[in-house]
C-alpha cells in the first residue's frame, strides 16, 4: 500500500530510475522491482532496450495502470572492453528525465525492501545527501549470501539528488559530486535477486 507521506508532500520529492533490456528471457524480478519503489515515488522512470521477449509489453501494461510509470527507450551502445560503463551510463538517462528532486537507482534485479520507504523519505529532507544503502546479494537461495568483497558491493550509492550523475556501484570521477554527499544509511535494505535466476536465464 501508499505510504502516508505526510510533511513529507511539501518537501523534497522522490523518484526512481530504472533500467531494463529482455526482462523476461533474463528472468528479472523488474515487475517487482518497480512496484517496490512506487509507494514511496512520485515519478518512476523506466529506460528499456527494444526486446523480444515481450518485456516492452508488460511494461507499457503497467505504465497503462500506472501514471507515476514512464517509459523511454534507450538506444544501446558497443560495449566500450567489458568495464560496465555503458550501463550506469543507462541508468543516468533514465535519471535525467526525472521530474522529482531525488533519485532512487535501482537495477531490474533488486527489490527495496518496505521497511526503507519511511526511512528514505525522512533522510532525504534538510541538507542534501546520497545514500549508500545495504544490497544482500543472494547465492543460491535467500538464505546464502554472496561473501563481503565478492564479485558485487554490499553498500551501493543509490539515492541521491537527482542533478548529479549517480556511479551506483562503482566509484568514478563522473560520479565525484554524488559521491562527496554520501552518507551511510545501512538500514535501507536492497534485496539483489540476480544469482537465484533460472540457469539459462545467465546466457541469454
Amino acid at each position: 500500500g501508499q505510504v502516508h507521506l505526510g510533511l513529507h508532500q511539501t518537501m523534497n520529492t522522490l523518484g526512481a530510475s530504472i533500467a531494463i533490456w529482455n526482462g523476461h528471457a533474463h528472468d528479472f524480478c523488474f515487475e517487482a522491482c518497480i512496484r517496490s519503489v512506487l509507494p514511496i515515488c512520485e515519478h518512476v522512470v523506466v529506460a528499456y532496450i527494444a526486446s523480444a521477449d515481450g518485456t516492452v509489453e508488460t511494461l507499457r501494461d503497467m505504465a497503462r495502470a500506472e501514471p507515476k510509470i514512464q517509459l523511454v527507450e534507450y538506444h544501446k551502445k558497443e560495449i566500450p572492453k567489458a568495464d560496465g560503463l555503458w550501463v550506469m551510463d543507462w541508468s543516468n538517462f533514465a535519471r535525467e528525465r526525472l521530474s522529482t528532486d531525488y533519485n532512487l537507482q535501482m537495477d531490474a534485479d533488486e527489490i527495496l525492501h518496505e521497511s526503507a520507504h519511511e526511512k528514505i523519505l525522512d533522510r532525504i529532507q534538510g541538507k542534501e545527501v546520497t545514500l549508500r544503502c545495504r544490497r544482500w546479494n543472494f547465492w543460491r537461495d535467500t538464505r546464502h549470501l554472496i561473501p563481503e568483497g565478492v564479485c558485487l558491493g554490499a553498500e551501493v550509492l543509490r539515492v541521491a539528488p537527482k542533478r548529479h550523475w549517480l556511479p551506483a556501484d562503482v566509484p568514478i570521477a563522473q560520479g565525484q559530486d554524488a559521491m562527496n554527499l554520501d552518507t551511510a544509511a545501512l538500514d535501507v535494505e536492497i534485496f539483489h535477486y540476480g544469482f537465484l535466476r533460472k540457469p539459462e536465464a545467465f546466457f541469454k
